[in-house]
């Protein structure tokens, strides 16, 4: 019986340690990602200003694509762009299913948005 209870012990301990790491990562990642999604949210805070002044609303299942170069001729700068030494560039996706919803995307050398595509 004393054997099953310090394997019990022992495993409850590893199982605790395995927890607080993998917290710990998912923290330092949170505040990695922080500046990055500054930016993402920056984008999509602009992007209507950008639709409204262009009359650009897509209907039912269409879809809209706005570039951070389109928003850069009047909406953003440079800075609104960078992180340290990282320029991203990106875009933000307009879909209207009953209300408008913007999406943004960037990619940067240090940093990707999950589901970020290449412009064709």
């Amino acid at each position: 019986m004393q054997i099953s209870n310090k394997i019990f012990v022992i495993w409850t301990f590893l199982v605790l340690i395995l927890i607080a790491l993998l917290t710990t990562l998912g923290i330092m990642l949170n505040i990695k990602q922080a500046p990055y999604k500054k930016i993402e949210a920056k984008i999509e805070e602009i992007a209507p200003k950008y639709v409204e002044e262009n009359f650009l609303y897509p209907q039912n299942n269409e879809v809209l694509k706005i570039t951070t170069d389109q928003l850069l001729e009047k909406y953003l700068t440079l800075d609104d762009l960078k992180y340290q030494n990282d320029t991203c560039k990106g875009y933000v996706i307009l879909k209207f299913k009953n209300v408008y919803e913007y999406h943004a995307y960037i990619k940067c050398s240090k940093y990707t948005t999950k589901n970020y595509q290449k412009e064709s």
